[in-house]
């Protein structure tokens, strides 16, 4: 967590050097080797559809989500309450930092949507 606490402070103060540190997390290897013509560089273009990981994140799910894991659906189970509330914070979390919030009298205005 120490560094997305560190990421927080980078946002506030220098928005190239955040980005910057963002782009060094991502685990991506900068080169593609194809026989026929050697070894190229790497670039991915498609991060609407989906994203390469981040060493940060990717650790945060291993350590702090997937040893707690639960389909949703199966409340008795003390790991099914755990993902719910972390699914529920996530939205709320991501809400917040999107300025997705709803207006008074319109309490579906603004939704995050989860898929995948």
């Amino acid at each position: 967590m120490a560094v997305l606490q560190q990421w927080a402070r980078l946002s506030e103060k220098n928005t190239k050097d955040f980005i910057r540190a963002i782009q060094n997390d991502i685990i991506a290897s900068p080169n593609i080797h194809d026989p026929s013509f050697g070894k190229k560089k790497s670039t991915y273009i498609d991060w609407f559809a989906s994203g390469k990981p981040s060493k940060t994140i990717e650790n945060v799910m291993r350590n702090s989500v997937i040893p707690y894991y639960a389909n949703t659906h199966i409340h008795p189970t003390s790991t099914a309450r755990y993902t719910s509330a972390s699914v529920s914070n996530s939205r709320k979390t991501i809400s917040r930092c999107l300025n997705a919030q709803t207006a008074s009298g319109h309490p579906y205005e603004a939704v995050v949507i989860f898929c995948g």
